[in-house]
């Protein structure tokens, strides 16, 4: 397995003191204090975090290295488009026949041999008559046994195909294999059919992978005739030793030549989408993006969120947080916003997670951008919120705010008040350190605010949501999970104070690492489930407010692995007219997954099923949050996802492939975006080592999507679900 660096949680201070900070007149308080439990969970990761440093060279080196090989699915279709009638014929990964002298008794390949001349038999137990091998593909896979060949595994029977027929097979194959297909011609001594390459004649079998080890875009092959006994080496329709078995007394070959001929392309051809552009942010780690109309001049623009960590030695950093705003047609640099000296005794302060992009104030003509800081081992005086024009201009600052800016984190915004104190959209900030808060858009002051750690016993992390999940509670809730194994909802009151819990609930095992939850309802009952994965033990669960406290649909390691560093999204992808979870592991398996047929009873949680699932590319670290968006052509969305290496866009309904973009040295983190143009779509995605950001575009033709995925799980409130 190769090596990966983690991302490491860092807490503040444990030392129960408590700071104050005034934010225009108001006395606002952030408690650095989680007890002994989280100072141990400190100790533990700033060990971590210095393990990670002290190794940074080999752990970097490691995201680009794959993982052990993985089986990838094909889909092979076999049309007889010639004459005459195939036999039952065996179709497999291990080469079973090769052109050139004909095989001696004794060798596997004889078994082929036997299958086909029809003069020539092997006495055995499953065989002792004249002529009974001819064209049994079962017994021919049962000779093969002792030597590799096992049906449903490496092999598999395609069914005896007349003239005009078509047989579809469906199979797994691993990196490096290829694929060979042999059948007997009937009512003849010595013919028989074998799939090449294109073109090819010379070489028996077809490729099913890349030199990158990806499985390839369509298995190309034809079928053309063979015979078993020629007396020429490279022409099959020479004179022929028919009557012989080798040991001939005449010297026998396995050669092409016969005019019979057939067969398909198996896969459904993807495309290669088109690299538009690359912008490097030099010595930065790329985070997060978002797309909007933040400057004058037309078009739209990308916000860019970077990390510029450095190691000091001890517990000490120095970070200078960058925001790049680029042009999304381009990729052309037009401002950038540092970090530096932002208010007394801050100096240079990082950024991290994923800006939001939102029209906060009446008086400028173009959106505003906004970034949390991430202030690392510095305990005071806090993290700041920035809103920014999109030229670098300030619009408001609000601190102090306990690290709002770490790995999957960001402001969301949404209507959650409406009384006259604030028209329009609100806020919502949820830190590291354990608050929750809303403030005011277009002045940054706040408005609701809940010490989750001092009332709920347990802090924030990953991006909070925004819907309606309580019923009971009117309007729209703030949902947010924490670091302890805790989900909560918190409404907001007209009225300034503290926010209200409309519900917590707890999960059953496990606990969500920089995973935010997905709001949409999965069953169809009209009431907003509350999505949210896992790491260990690599669960999904699915909570309703009104169900209780517990979760009402789980599934369990439906990838086999954990889900760090990636959140679920929610949307009809199948176009069945239900929703299902769309969920990416840490390992790169992509999972759609519905709930149980039966609703369950209060109190209890049902398992849910999945669906369909893939391996993407071929299967190194994902750290990746899917995207929704109709790019293939199908009625329902497709899904956009990637590993390290390997970005992909998958059409669940039609179970397949559609677009690939493969880059070794790519870093793709943490989700993609996704533009709606006048001819075709593109994919805008952040890489996270190598600083850069993507622009790919979908081939010509392709459908152009009817809307954008502009931002980290889709919408500013963070829902994830189209």
């Amino acid at each position: 397995m190769a090596q990966t660096p983690n991302h490491v949680d860092l807490c503040l201070s444990a030392t129960g003191e408590v700071e104050t900070g005034t934010i225009a007149g108001r006395q606002w308080a952030t408690k650095n204090q989680y007890g002994a439990r989280a100072a141990r969970l400190k100790g533990e990761l700033k060990k971590s975090l210095r393990r990670a440093v002290a190794g940074l060279v080999p752990l970097l080196i490691g995201v680009a290295a794959p993982n052990p090989a993985h089986a990838a699915e094909f889909e092979l279709t076999i049309d007889n488009g010639s004459a005459r009638t195939w036999s039952e014929g065996l179709l497999t990964t291990a080469p079973i026949l090769n052109l050139g002298a004909a095989p001696r008794p004794g060798v596997p390949e004889y078994n082929t041999y036997a299958y086909i001349h029809r003069t020539c038999s092997i006495s055995d137990g499953g065989c002792s008559g004249s002529q009974c091998d001819n064209g049994n593909a079962q017994l021919l896979a049962t000779r093969w046994a002792g030597d590799g060949i096992a049906i449903g595994e490496n092999a598999w029977i395609v069914p005896e195909l007349s003239a005009g027929e078509t047989a579809r097979m469906a199979f797994q194959a691993e990196p490096g294999a290829r694929v060979y297909y042999v059948a007997r011609v009937k009512d003849s001594l010595d013919d028989f059919v074998a799939l090449h390459e294109v073109g090819d004649t010379s070489t028996l079998g077809a490729g099913l992978f890349d030199s990158n080890e990806l499985p390839t875009p369509a298995v190309e092959f034809e079928i053309s005739g063979y015979d078993v006994a020629s007396r020429d080496a490279s022409n099959g329709n020479g004179s022929s030793c028919s009557s012989e078995c080798p040991p001939p007394k005449k010297r026998c070959y396995v050669a092409a030549g016969n005019g019979t001929a057939g067969g398909t392309y198996p896969q459904p051809l993807h495309d290669t989408m088109t690299l538009d552009w690359r912008t490097v942010i030099e010595g930065r780690y790329s985070d997060g993006i978002a797309l909007g109309d933040v400057m004058e001049g037309g078009g739209r623009e990308i916000v860019v969120v970077t990390q510029n960590d450095e190691y000091v030695g001890g517990s000490s950093w120095v970070g200078l947080g960058t925001v790049a705003v680029l042009r999304a047609d381009i990729g052309s640099l037009r401002s950038l916003f540092l970090n530096i000296n932002i208010g007394p005794d801050f100096g240079e302060r990082d950024f991290m997670g994923f800006p939001l992009v939102e029209h906060l104030s009446d008086t400028d003509s173009q959106a505003e951008y906004m970034v949390g800081e991430n202030v690392l081992m510095t305990a005071s005086p806090g993290g700041t919120v920035h809103v920014r024009r999109g030229n670098g201009d300030g619009l408001w600052s609000s601190q102090p705010w306990g690290m709002p800016g770490m790995w999957n984190m960001g402001p969301s915004s949404a209507d959650l008040r409406s009384g006259a104190s604030n028209s329009g959209a609100e806020i919502v900030i949820g830190d590291w350190e354990g608050q929750v808060g809303v403030v005011q858009s277009d002045t940054g002051l706040p408005l609701n605010t809940l010490d989750v750690w001092e009332e709920l016993s347990d802090h924030p992390y990953g991006h909070t949501s925004i819907g309606d999940v309580a019923p009971t509670h009117p309007g729209q809730e703030i949902v947010q999970a924490g670091v302890f194994g805790s989900l909560w909802a918190l409404s907001a009151p007209d009225s300034d104070g503290a926010l209200d819990v409309a519900w917590q609930g707890f999960y059953p095992e496990g606990y969500p690492y920089a995973s935010g939850p997905a709001l949409a309802d999965v069953d169809g009952d009209g009431t907003n489930e509350i999505v949210v994965a896992v790491k260990a033990p690599g669960a999904v669960y699915a909570f309703d407010t009104t169900h209780g406290t517990t979760c009402k649909y789980r599934w369990d390691a439906p990838a086999g692995s954990d889900y760090s560093w990636t959140s679920p999204v929610v949307g009809d992808v199948d176009g069945d007219g239900s929703n299902e979870v769309v969920v990416l592991s840490s390992t790169g398996i992509l999972s759609v997954l519905a709930p149980s047929a039966t609703a369950p009873a209060a109190g209890t949680c049902a398992y849910g099923v999945t669906e369909y699932s893939r391996l993407i590319g071929n299967g190194v670290v994902a750290w990746f949050t899917p995207a929704l968006a109709n790019l293939a052509g199908s009625d329902a969305p497709d899904v956009v996802v990637a590993t390290f290496r390997t970005l992909e866009v998958i059409d669940v309904a039609a179970q397949q492939l559609a677009f690939r973009y493969n880059d070794a040295s790519a870093n793709f983190y943490p989700s993609a975006l996704v533009e709606a143009g006048e001819s075709s779509g593109s994919i805008i995605v952040s890489g996270w080592l190598n600083g850069a950001v993507s622009r790919l575009s979908t081939p010509a033709g392709s459908p152009v999507p009817g809307e954008d995925w502009p931002t980290f799980m889709g919408s500013n409130d963070r829902r994830g679900a189209r």
